[in-house]
Order: C-alpha cells, then structure tokens, then sequence
C-alpha cells in the first residue's frame, strides 16, 4: 500500500478496517524522494501502550467546567472523554487537593485538619465519574502538589502523607472510583524510603494501585532504583515530565538508558502546557517520539482543560477552553484534534511494533510514524505526523505477521 503524506500541519492516522481523518490538502504541492517500504509485522516486538491522559489539577484549571450550562457542559465533557468522538483520553491524572495555591488556585483539601474527612470535597469526583460515564475503561492517576500544613509537622515525606492519600482512596470508594495510579509530590524529586513504605502500605492493605515515580524533571530516579532493588521492586511506573523539553518545539523527546533497561514502563508523565491551538504541533511530535526516542508508553498533557478565568497563568492551554459559565461560549482547541489521531485508533494493552516505528525516509525532518497492534492481531493502527516536512511524500506499508490486510483507511 502506497500513501500520498502531504505537505501540511496535520495528523494521519491509518487504521485497518476503520476511518480516520485527513484535513488541510494542499493543492499545488512539492514532492521528495519517496521513503523506504515499511513493514507492518504483527510478529515484531514492542512496549504495551498505556494510554493517552490529560490532568485535572495543579492547580484550578478546570474548577470552571462543573458551572457550564447544558448542553453545553455535556459537549465539553463529550470532547473530552466520549470514545471515538474528541480527544478521547484514556486515562485521567487527578490533583490530590491541598489547600495551596498549585499554579492558577488551590485544590481543596478532603481533610482540613486530622481526622476530619469530607468526602465530598472539590468538583474533582464529579469530573471522575462524568468521565467514568462516558468511558467505563478510563484509568484514574492521583498526585499531590502540596499538603496542608498539619501534615508531617510540615515534611511531605512522611507517614502522614501515606495515610492522607489512603483517606483519599477512601473518598474516592465513597463515589464509586477506584485509582489506579498514585504518584508522591510534583515536581519535588523523590524520598527513597517513603516510596518503598507507599508500597508496602498499599499492599498491604489489599490495594492493586501502581506506584508512579518520580513526576519529576529528568530520570534520576531510575539510576537510583537500578542500584536499589527494593525501590525498583517499589515503583511500578517511571514517570518524567516535560520529556522533550519544556515549551519547546519536541523535536526530541529522549529518556534514558538506565531508565529503558529496568524493565519497567516509561511515562512522559506531565508535558504540554502550551496553547490549545498553537501548542498543537509539538504535541503532534511529542506523542509519537516519546516512544520513537525514549520508549515511553503512556503520555500525561498538562492541563486537562483551560476552564479558568482568563487573566490567570495558562489560561489558554488544555484540550480545550471554557472561561465563560454564564454565556456557554467555549473553544474545542486544535491539541483535541492532535490527540485524537492517536487515543480514537488505539486502546491501552496495545502494542507497539518497534520495527514500524521511527522517522520517514529515516529523516526526522520529513516527519515520524509509530505502529501499534491490537493483542489479538485482530486490528493496527500507523500515526504519522508530518509537521516539519518540506515536501509531499510517498509512504509505502507492507503488512503481515497476522495483521488484517483488508482495506485500509486514511
């Protein structure tokens, strides 16, 4: 199969036996060399994908969504978490609420003073179960950007803060919501001990929760945990943020190579930040090269949603944004489109295909592709971004190994 990749700012997704999206032809367009055939084997290996998110917190972007009027309240909530139809996201990380200023406002805490539980503090379980109602699949993250300062005597590392976060869970229980990530502190680093004493808490407790680490800037924390097994065996998940720079173009989006050989997922736990529309073609670049450069499977974009006053920090970077409740008025930004392209043509548990993934003509300047594979072999899928390209191209898929060869669509 040969297809035209056009000179454009956009997206192709191809997907055996199901539809995509092809927008912004240019009519009068250059050419290049075509690119070497690449072979789509279902026999090859590759990392399972964990998912596409977004993250509700750090802090108070998306407080304004929950006073939207219907319908449309429900159409923001459909773009972002409805499966085939927006940004589709598959998983969600939640703010754990400390009563401190987080960015743009605080995120209540569920527990003001020891002992003192309310379980239904915030708007955050509400936006979980609006998305648990579209999306029965959808995986929940939990993490803190602060504490209130009767915990620990003011250390965040503490035993106080394990038994914050399990009265947390328990909140969640009381809505009907299980998480199944839990990180430490935001962009603090990380305390070796209190990560393993996490883990040994929630197992013993009968909870499945994986631990992620560190939500930090850089991979540190893989060199720590290759020389200490007991917090390899502690942290499930390695989760770095702003994995291909911060604010920039993601050009690259490297990890490590301690980091690839523990034998543990790799996350870009936390990247965007930029504007919903303009931010759109780095994020096209980061969601296929956070896997083509450092192997990382699961993708956090920052944040979830601009429903905040626009006078604020940020006010312009999310999935989507809604800064006016009392007239309804809101923009579905052009990273809801982006992210589509991967989250509406594949599930977590996929796989990627190591072999059909990289950079056209093996020239990152011509754009990159990733392949995945669903477990059964029963469906694949091949991204392709193409924002950099100078020219049109002509790309060149064989497909085997026990994946569909049926009609593809564009």
């Amino acid at each position: 199969m040969t297809f035209p990749l056009r000179r454009y700012p956009a997206l192709l997704a191809l997907l055996a036996l199901l539809a995509g999206l092809l927008t912004g032809w240019d009519p009068q367009p250059a050419h290049a060399a075509p690119s070497p055939p690449i072979a789509v084997d279902g026999t090859k290996p590759g990392r399972t994908f964990d998912g596409v998110g977004a993250i509700s917190g750090g802090g108070g972007n998306s407080r304004l969504l929950i006073d939207y009027p219907e319908p449309q309240r429900s159409e923001l909530l459909d773009y972002l978490f409805k499966p085939g139809y927006g940004a589709s996201l598959q998983l969600v990380k939640l703010e754990v609420g400390g009563d401190t200023n987080s960015i743009d406002g605080a995120e209540p805490s569920h527990m003001h003073e020891r002992g003192k539980v309310d379980w239904d503090q915030g708007y955050q379980w509400w936006l979980a179960k609006q998305a648990k109602a579209r999306n029965p699949d959808i995986k929940f993250a939990g993490l803190a950007w602060g504490a209130p300062g009767w915990i620990g005597g003011g250390n965040f590392w503490s035993q106080d803060v394990i038994d914050y976060y399990l009265s947390w869970f328990d909140c969640a229980k009381k809505h009907n919501l299980g998480i199944d990530y839990l990180g430490g502190w935001n962009e603090r680093g990380f305390d070796a001990g209190w990560f393993k004493k996490l883990k040994s808490t929630l197992v013993s407790k009968g909870y499945k929760t994986k631990v992620v680490a560190a939500e930090s800037f850089g991979w540190d924390i893989a060199d720590t945990m290759a020389a200490d097994r007991e917090l390899k065996n502690a942290i499930d998940v390695v989760g770095s943020h702003y994995t291909c720079g911060y604010l920039g173009d993601s050009q690259t989006c490297e990890s490590s190579g301690t980091a690839k050989s523990l034998g543990k997922p790799l996350w870009a736990s936390e990247g965007g930040s930029q504007d919903t529309d303009t931010g759109a073609a780095a994020l096209a670049r980061a969601l296929n090269r956070d896997y083509i450069d450092g192997k990382m499977t699961g993708f956090f974009h920052w944040p979830l949603i601009a429903a905040l006053y626009p006078n604020l920090h940020f006010s312009t970077a999310g999935m989507s944004k809604a800064a006016q409740p009392w007239s309804g008025n809101y923009h579905i930004g052009k990273t809801t489109r982006v992210t589509a392209q991967t989250t509406q043509f594949t599930k977590p548990g996929w796989q990627y295909i190591d072999s059909a993934s990289g950079s056209l003509g093996g020239d990152r300047a011509n754009g990159s592709y990733v392949s995945l594979k669903s477990p059964d072999n029963a469906a694949y899928s091949t991204v392709i971004e193409t924002m950099d390209a100078a020219a049109d191209q002509q790309a060149t898929f064989t497909v085997k190994g026990g994946l569909p060869t049926g009609t593809v669509r564009v």
